[in-house]
C-alpha cells in the first residue's frame, strides 16, 4: 500500500503547486487510473522478462541453465504476486 501513497502523494504536490485549490481527496480520485496503468505496465514488462530469460535458459547448459531459470521463476513470482496484491486493495 505505500506504493499507492506514494504515488498518489506525488501526484497531489505536482496537482497542487499548480492549482493552490487542489485537495487530497480529489488527488486520491485522479491518481487511481494512472496507477492502475503503472501496475499493469509493470506485470508486462516483468512478462517479457520473465520470456526473454526463459529463451536464453534454452540455449544454457548446467548451472547457468539453472540460474537463469530460477531467475525467471523469481520474477514471476513477484509479478504474480504483486497481482495478488493490487486485488487485495482494489
Amino acid at each position: 500500500m505505500s506504493e499507492w501513497r506514494e504515488f498518489m502523494m506525488e501526484h497531489y504536490k505536482k496537482c497542487k503547486s499548480r492549482n493552490p485549490e487542489y485537495r487530497l481527496a480529489q488527488a486520491m480520485r485522479d491518481a487511481r487510473e494512472p496507477y492502475r496503468a503503472l501496475r499493469a505496465r509493470m506485470f508486462h514488462v516483468r512478462k517479457a522478462v520473465v520470456h526473454g530469460t526463459r529463451e536464453k535458459a534454452k540455449n544454457a547448459v548446467g548451472n547457468m541453465k539453472q540460474r537463469l531459470d530460477d531467475r525467471a521463476d523469481r520474477i514471476e513470482a513477484i509479478a504474480y504476486g504483486d497481482v495478488l496484491h493490487g486485488m487485495k486493495d482494489d
